[in-house]
């Protein structure tokens, strides 16, 4: 299931998670932009759905854990978020 391909789409999205959601909260931005690599990465891995929840519900529980220790302690609550994000974003 994880591939070569799949592995740095994961890691790309969950960077572009990490970096658009610090950017909005550091900037104090009243606008939710972390989830932004999380809908790609289900967009690029499109054609297998079911590779496509899984590998976008990793890249969003990464960029979260990331967000989490680094800069915001209150957002892996929203773990929950990142999987109904994953499986919307498939469709």
């Amino acid at each position: 299931m994880f591939t070569t391909p799949r592995l740095v789409a994961i890691a790309l999205c969950a960077a572009l998670n990490f970096a658009i959601g610090n950017v909005v909260y550091l900037v104090k931005l009243p606008i939710y932009l972390d989830s932004v690599g999380t809908i790609l990465c289900a967009l690029l891995l499109f054609p297998d759905r079911g590779a496509a929840i899984v590998c976008a519900f990793v890249a969003g529980f990464i960029g979260v854990i990331l967000t989490g220790l680094v800069i915001n302690p209150f957002l892996p609550w929203f773990m929950f978020t990142v999987l109904a994000i994953a499986l919307v974003s498939r469709c």
